[in-house]
This record gives C-alpha cells, sequence and structure tokens, in this order.
C-alpha cells in the first residue's frame, strides 16, 4: 500500500517496520523519515541521505526508563533475588543458600556514557555502587561531571567489572566503529569469574552463542538481558524450538530475561509519538530537527537542492 501511494506522502514514521529502498525511492516527497525509538537499524540512512531525505529519530524518550531497568538488573544480582524466589516456589525457604552482596563492594562498569548511561551512573552512584566507564567518544568533562572513573580501554571494562552494562547503539561494518558481536567469547573470558553482564541496548551487540557458553561453564555469575540477537516478534508466543539461543537462556537459572521492554513505560509510550511528530511537524514547517535527533545532518545539501523548489 505504501508502495503504491508513495507520491501522497511528505513524512514517514515507524517503529518497527523495516524500511526498505525500494520504498524510499517511491517516496518520491517524502522529506522525513521518524523512527520513534532511539536506534534506526531498521532505516537505510545512507539511501535516505543519498536521495535528500531527513532521518531523524527520538533518543530522550526512555532514558530514565532503560537506566531503571539496568540499575534492576544490578540489585536482583547482587541480592540473588530470583534465585532466592525460585527456591521459595520449590519449596525450599532458607536464607543461607545463597550469599548475597553489599552495592558498595560492587564495581559496576558502564560501556557508553551517553544519555542512558550517565543516568544509569547517577543511579548506580545513588545507591552505593562503585561506577566506572568506558566511552572513548565522550570527553573528559562528562566523566567528571557523572563523578565516574574513565576507563581507557575496552580491555579494563572487561577487567575491572563486578557488572558490566552495555548503553551502545548497533552499528555494523563498514561503519568505523562497529558494535556489532563487540562482547564476544574472547571478550568473555577477560571477566571477572562470576561477574554479571547486563544488556538493555541492542541484542547482537553480545555473540549470544559464546553468552551461553559462559554462563553453562560457570565463567559468567549472571546475565540480565532485555534484548537478543534474534528475538521473537513481539506480542507472539513462541514456542520450544522456535529460537535455540532463546531456548538455551530461558533454562538457565543465572540467566534473566525481560522481553525488550526496558523503554517501557506509562510516561514513555505517549511521550516517544509526540516528540517524534515534533520532528516531523518541524521539517514540515521549514525547520531542522532537534541535534539530538537528526540522524543525518549530512543530508543538509541534498535535502535544499531536492525541495529548494517546492
Amino acid at each position: 500500500a505504501l508502495l503504491a501511494r508513495g507520491d501522497e506522502i511528505d513524512a514517514l514514521a515507524v517503529r518497527h517496520f523495516h524500511v526498505s529502498e525500494p520504498l524510499l525511492h517511491a517516496l518520491t516527497r517524502c522529506r522525513i523519515v521518524v523512527r520513534y525509538g532511539v536506534g534506526y537499524e531498521n532505516i537505510p540512512v545512507s539511501a535516505a541521505t543519498k536521495m535528500g531525505m531527513i532521518v531523524a529519530r527520538v533518543p530522550d524518550y526512555c532514558t530514565e526508563e532503560v537506566a531503571e531497568q539496568a540499575l534492576t538488573g544490578a540489585l536482583l544480582h547482587i541480592r540473588r533475588t530470583v534465585a532466592y524466589s525460585r527456591d521459595v516456589a520449590a519449596g525450599t525457604w532458607n536464607a543461607q543458600i545463597h550469599i548475597p552482596v553489599r552495592s558498595d563492594s560492587v564495581r559496576l562498569v558502564i560501556v557508553g556514557l551517553g544519555r542512558i548511561g550517565s543516568a544509569l551512573a547517577r543511579k548506580g552512584l545513588g545507591v552505593g555502587f562503585k561506577v566506572a566507564a568506558f566511552d572513548p567518544f565522550i570527553p573528559e568533562s562528562a566523566f567528571r561531571e557523572c563523578g565516574v572513573q574513565r576507563l581507557s580501554t575496552l580491555d579494563e571494562a572487561l577487567a575491572l567489572a563486578d557488572i558490566l552494562s552495555l548503553h551502545v547503539p548497533l552499528t555494523r561494518p563498514p561503519d568505523g566503529h562497529p558494535t556489532l558481536r563487540m562482547i564476544g567469547a574472547a571478550q568473555l573470558e577477560k571477566m571477572k569469574p562470576g561477574a554479571a553482564i547486563i544488556n538493555t541496548a541492542r541484542g547482537p551487540v553480545i555473540d549470544n552463542a559464546a553468552l551461553c557458553g559462559a554462563l553453562e561453564s560457570g565463567l559468567l555469575g549472571g546475565a540480565f538481558l532485555d534484548v537478543l540477537e534474534d528475538e521473537p516478534k513481539q506480542g507472539s508466543l513462541f514456542q520450544q524450538g522456535d529460537l535455540s539461543t532463546l531456548d538455551k537462556l530461558r533454562e538457565m537459572e543465572n540467566a534473566i530475561l525481560t522481553p525488550h521492554c526496558s523503554f517501557n513505560s506509562e510516561q514513555s509510550v505517549g511521550r516517544v509519538k509526540e516528540l517524534g511528530t515534533q520532528e516531523i511537524n518541524r521539517v514540515l514547517q521549514g525547520e531542522w530537527p532537534r541535534s539530538i535527533a537528526w540522524v543525518n545532518p549530512e543530508v543538509r545539501d541534498a535535502y535544499v537542492a531536492r525541495f529548494k523548489s517546492s
């Protein structure tokens, strides 16, 4: 339907829908494509840029929600809450089976000190964690403002972390700094025995098969995952055997899984549509998107050339 009516569309807003290059070419009058969300891997940005089409996103609608989800994972891990709950459900009432640890004895290491990473740093410090971070793209002043230790390399972050929390975008080769499977078997082997990993970013940032191996062997003490490499369709029911990695993780007592829901709250659901619509309105009224929302600012000249006579 979109392909057939492409010449009627001035703006396109999507969430999970995959925007193909043929669809972009059919949108002959479209000025802007907006992703109702933080990531934008379902939009072919390079193709849109070549066509003079603005791509925007909504990076700031769920910052607190995702940071709180990651913090929840960290607290569940150190308090051994899920393990205790499983014991009680199985009929065992024994406080001594597991040994929780206090937050002020745990180093929380954040990879990616952007909006969400910074929010997690603030919240983590607030409950007593020792917080450090690795992000080669963030200035020193941001680390000072957050009050966290700056780490120089990913290897240093891996070796230091009691809990490692990932907050990076998903980028793939040939991008200059691809994050696809940035955490694989080699990286997991550099972590402390018994350490935990949290992923509320994008599933393919971690090699999930390698993660399963590290959890099965006891190399890692736990994983809190809101995202997976291969996720079921939202709102679907899935059967045993549909997704082999998910099947393995579901059966592991040291893995906690949630259904890519860290963005979700009563407040964020309306906020993402409001902010995304504001970006559309800006462009249709002759303005540019907000700088934090504009994915391809390099399109400016091509956009002006394409629409200067309209």
